[in-house]
Formats: C-alpha cells, structure tokens, sequence
C-alpha cells in the first residue's frame, strides 16, 4: 500500500470516527429528552388520580415512550457494523423471555389492556434492540453519564425554583423531577458509570471524581436504601469478580472483624445503638423499615393472587387494571399502582416460568459481562456487569425494571441485549485474546500483539 492511499485511508477512518461521534451525541440528546417526556412529566404520588391515567393514559408519557420506540424501531433498520449473534445461552434465555411476553397476549384477562401495553412494551423493546445496533457497551456507558447527569441537573435547578412537586413525607427528601426512589437510582447510575469510566480516562479523572461524590452526596440526600443497598453491592460484586483470591480472603477478614465491632459497640453502647440502625435506615423511621415502607401488605394481597394464575401469569403488564385497582383498595385502604417488586411483578405478568427466565439472564448476563471485561478491559463491559448487579438487589423491593417503558429500565434493558446479542470486534478481540493464551501455553515466551 503506497503512502498516498495510507494517508486517505486514515482520513477516511478519522471523519468516519468523527460522524459516529456526532450520531452518537445526537442519539443521546434524543433520547435523554423523550425519557424526560415519559418519566419527569407524571405525577408520582401514590393517588387515586392514577386510576385516570391508566384508563386515558398520560399524554407526555405516551409521546415519550412512543417517540423511542419509533426512534428506536429506526436504528434497528438502519445500517450498521454491529450485527447480531444468537450463538449464545445468554441470548437463547433473553429469546424465550421476549418470546414468553408476546405469547402472554393470548391467556391475559383483558384483551385490549393486554394488547395495547404488551405492543408498547415490545416497541421499547425494539427501540432498545436498535439502540444495540449503533452503540458499543464504550459508547453506552458515557452516554448514560451524561442523561443521568443533565437528569440531576434539572432536579436540583427545580428544587431551587421551587417548582418541584411535593413529596409527602414528614422529612426532606431530595426528589428533583422524579420521585425520590427513581432519583436515588439515577444517582446510583451516575455512581456506577463514572466509577467504570474512571480507570481509562486518565484526563477526565478530576470531572469524573467531582460528578461520582455529586451522585453519591444526592444518593444519600433521596433517603433511597434500596438504591443505596443497590450501589453497594454492585460495587462489591464487580470488585469480587476482577480480585484475587488474596484480596478476596483479606475483604472477608476485615468484613467479619467490622461486623462483630459493631455488634460488640451496640451492645456496649446500649441506648445509644439505635444509631446503627439509623445509620443503616437513612435516617427514616424504623417502622416503615420493618413493613419494608408499607410493602408486606401489598406483597401479602399480591401473594394471594398468583396462586390464581402461577406458571403463566395474568399476562405481561396486563394485571394492572381498573378491578383490580378497587379490589386492593378495599383490601388495604389505598391504591398500589404496581408491586413494589420487579420480581413480583412479573410473577403476576408471566407467571413463575417467566420471573425464573428474568432473573436467569440477569444472571448469565452478569457472568458474561464478567468475563468479557476480564479478557477486553472495556469499561463498557464492567458498567454492564454493575447494572446487572444492582438489577438483582433493586427488582426485589421496586418495579422500575419489570418492563422497558422507563429511562432505568431501558438501559438495563439496553446492556442486557448488547450482552446478548451484539457481534462486534470487540467480540473478535476477545476470541483472538482466548487463541492467543493457548498459543502462549505452547511457547510462553511470544507476547500478545497490540490492539
């Protein structure tokens, strides 16, 4: 190759690399702005309000959650360098499980709910697929950073205009635009992925520290446990995963001495160890901890009515409606709008078949998240691993990642399906990587070539 076609081809890869930087940036932008349509623009309160926007739905959600799946449904038709691989457990599970969705619409109990949200829930779900074909798990990480943090930006600029919504709770929880739970987990998405990011942006170090202790001050100020709980073991999740067994053994070691040190200070203490649990609580009122914030009940009335329907479930996101609404109004002086348990939730959706398929691949998901980020080191991969993680502990106690309708759901979604399906070269550099070991077992003294 002479120098003048070396010298186009580099320029041709320089302005290819430039128009994927540009889409990119305008794909994020997009999509920020139609997730702020859909989850920013609702009421949150738990209300009989509510029963309305499940009979008329709400306008800014419905263009919002639409516009993506357009957006996305494009995407997946456009073309691409990524393309899709099936060869794997991981996709097969996610397979079944979207399969299992779509076929929920012939067994739901009403019809025309069943049809509408499960059509919806399968263009987001297309919308995530497209979103697959053009971003890198690279690419994705810090496009979740930045939608995370604008999020931020816009709740705290509300909270300081004071056009807020209220939040009814005896103490001050930050909320911004979205209810405090959601905002502690857009936090923890701000947490996870400029801790990943941090190891190979050497120059954005000092940016990517500040915007980690922001989301982790705002974590700590929502009053979320379930997001802080979230983020811990996601953190102690990925750091297991990439340590030694050394390091593994030391961390437990200092683990068991912290904890009988404190249950010896309690005991010392005496009055004075409810300050643990304070601790532990946020701050909130012990009572609430104890009924997981008025969870049981909901989880003991919701119990009852699996047994109705268990290994198949009412239908994807068709339990929800206007009977069953009033029935647990009844039941428990007020009206749950979902399950408080992404688990629960899709028991009562798909039934037992369906929730093992979820947290199934969740599973897989994470221990192939894991080793593709052992053999790439792209912190792409250990983002996917982290969301993976907090996917586990959050889906026990919240619904946001039942269905891809949501902003959270749809990146979890979004990382679930590039672990899946996407065939990139990345994939290719890890295979290479896999051969190249065998070859080093044979002669030990050739090193592995740069990428």
């Amino acid at each position: 190759m002479t120098p003048i076609q070396l010298i186009k081809n580099a320029a041709g890869e320089e302005a290819a690399h430039r128009r994927h930087i540009v889409m990119l940036c305008a794909l994020t932008a997009g999509i920020g702005f139609l997730f702020f349509l859909a989850d920013h623009s609702i009421p949150t309160e738990q209300s009989e309000s509510r029963l309305d926007v499940l009979e008329t739905g709400n306008r800014m959600r419905r263009i919002g959650v639409l516009g993506f799946g357009m957006l996305g449904t494009v995407l997946f038709l456009a073309r691409t360098k990524y393309r899709f691989s099936l060869g794997n457990p991981l996709a097969v599970a996610t397979a079944a499980y979207l399969g299992l969705c779509l076929l929920s619409m012939v067994w739901a109990d009403s019809s025309e709910i069943a049809s509408r949200r499960i059509l919806v829930s399968l263009l987001c779900f297309i919308g995530a697929a497209g979103i697959c074909r053009h971003f890198s798990p690279r690419d994705f990480c810090p496009a979740v950073l930045v939608i995370s943090t604008v999020y931020l930006g816009i709740g705290l600029l509300a909270e300081l205009a004071g056009v807020a919504p209220a939040f009814s709770d005896d103490r001050f929880r930050f909320r911004g635009t979205l209810h405090p739970n959601s905002q502690g987990l857009n936090c923890v998405f701000m947490c996870l992925s400029t801790a990943c990011l941090y190891p190979r942006a050497v120059r954005w170090r000092p940016i990517l520290a500040v915007v980690f202790m922001t989301g982790l001050f705002f974590l700590l100020l929502t009053g979320s446990r379930t997001s802080l709980y979230s983020l811990l073991f996601a953190a102690a999740g990925f750091w297991w995963l990439s340590s030694n067994w050394y390091q593994r053994g030391l961390a437990i070691s200092a683990s068991a001495f912290a904890a009988t040190f404190l249950v010896l200070l309690s005991v010392v203490v005496g009055s004075e160890a409810g300050l643990i649990s304070d601790v532990a609580n946020l701050g909130r009122d012990g009572e609430t901890a104890t009924t997981m914030t008025g969870r049981t009940p909901v989880w003991n009335e919701l119990l009852k009515m699996v047994a109705g329907s268990p290994y198949l479930g009412y239908g994807y996101q068709s339990f929800w409606n206007l009977n069953r609404y009033a029935d647990l109004e009844v039941r428990l002086g007020w009206v749950p709008t979902h399950a408080h348990s992404a688990y629960l939730e899709t028991t009562l959706g798909i039934g037992f078949v369906g929730v093992s398929l979820f947290l199934l691949a969740i599973i897989m998901g994470a221990l192939r998240a894991s080793e593709r980020f052992k053999e790439t080191r792209d912190p792409g991969y250990a983002f996917g691993l982290t969301l993976m993680l907090v996917a586990m502990v959050h889906s026990a106690l919240e619904s946001t990642f039942a269905a891809p309708t949501s902003y959270f759901s749809t990146v979890l979604f979004c990382s679930w399906f590039m672990l899946a399906f996407q065939h990139s070269e990345l994939n290719e550099l890890s295979s290479s990587r896999r051969q190249w070991r065998v070859v080093q077992r044979v002669q030990p003294d050739v090193s592995y070539p740069a990428a």
